[in-house]
């Protein structure tokens, strides 16, 4: 099974308008964040494959900000990490 999300940028927050959304991050350590969540998750589900993308910039409406993917043989493990 394969089950994956992606973080869409909304066009508003709390009744705010919203144009874009921007992400600053220091590359080394936000990689090595995101490997650690997904070593977390092959540890506790069984994940055969992840992955995970987070952009660093600006993101506009309608645009995906992050993207996550996971497989595994049953469709419950791939859903839940």
């Amino acid at each position: 099974a394969i089950s994956s999300f992606s973080g869409i940028t909304r066009d508003n927050f709390a009744g705010k308008t919203v144009v874009k959304l921007s992400y600053e991050g220091y590359v080394p350590m936000a990689e090595k964040e995101l490997r650690k969540l997904c070593d977390q998750a092959v540890a506790k589900y069984s994940i055969r494959k992840i992955a995970a993308v987070h952009i660093l910039g600006d993101c506009p409406v309608g645009k995906a900000s992050v993207i996550l993917a996971a497989s595994s043989p049953h469709r419950r493990d791939a859903l839940h990490c």
